[in-house]
């Protein structure tokens, strides 16, 4: 069987503060911004998400122990910023030697998942200082219905 890549995609959103409406409303009000912004700023967002993302992963390790009955099928992992369909998304590109079953392939969604959580967490206190914007937020979007896009990779 040949190699393959197993690409798992989650859009990222970005919001800026958004001024007062009254004086006394000082709760945190916040503009979502468009992909286009977004493009703008993908230099420092895939920055922003890379930094923070290793600093919740043990010895940087993206995929962790949990995924031990299927580690022997994933050659390996690498998370990366891609464009596509004009949306910014994260993606964990995982090389791996054998087809993943369906529980498996959700053990590994799951697990991805996990990691995105613990990584917003992280991201609610970093932001982006922007002379256009003021603050930018930068989080993943944690939808259900991974967009997962597998490539083949032809054996040397």
């Amino acid at each position: 069987m040949k190699n393959m890549i197993l690409k798992l995609y989650s859009p990222i959103a970005a919001k800026i503060e958004t001024p007062y409406e009254n004086p006394w409303d000082s709760s945190g009000d916040y503009k979502v911004m468009t992909e286009h912004e977004k493009m703008k700023y993908k230099t420092e967002i895939s920055e922003i998400i890379c930094n923070n993302f290793f600093k919740n992963s043990i010895n940087s390790d993206i995929i962790p122990n949990c995924l031990k009955n299927i580690s022997q099928k994933i050659i390996s992992t690498v998370i990366s910023i891609e464009e596509k369909d004009r949306k910014l998304m994260l993606v964990l590109n995982c090389n791996i030697c054998n087809c993943l079953r369906d529980t498996e392939l959700d053990e590994l969604c799951d697990c991805w998942e996990r990691q995105i959580y613990n990584t917003n967490e992280i991201l609610k206190n970093a932001y982006i200082p922007s002379k256009k914007h003021g603050k930018i937020y930068v989080y993943i979007w944690l939808i259900k219905g991974w967009a997962i896009e597998p490539i083949l990779i032809p054996n040397n």
